[in-house]
């Protein structure tokens, strides 16, 4: 909450990227942990109208693989590609509407 009212007092827009991580290539769930840390951003992002990068799903639809990340932490370069171009992609459909 802070983060969105110091940014936007700046006059700045945030934006939410959910990270992905190498547990969202297991066929296993998530841990709840993890999932419920993700839906708290989801909910930050929907309360505050937010633009919102969802990683995980973004990572999903690429069929991206652990060649994605380095560590279980970190995307590679080919990874932040996957997130660069799709927070390019939110950004644009965001200029199209005003």
């Amino acid at each position: 909450e802070r983060i969105v009212q110091r940014t936007r007092a700046l006059g700045a827009e945030p934006v939410v990227l959910i990270l992905p991580a190498p547990v969202d290539l297991d066929s296993e769930p998530v841990p709840v942990l993890i999932d419920a840390y993700r839906n708290e951003l989801k909910e930050l992002a929907d309360r505050h109208r937010l633009l919102l990068v969802d990683g995980p799903a973004v990572f999903t639809e690429s069929s991206a693989t652990n060649a994605d990340f380095y560590d279980q932490v970190h995307p590679s370069v080919s990874g932040h590609r996957l997130l660069g171009d799709a927070l390019a992609r939110v950004l644009a459909r965001t200029e199209q509407k005003d």
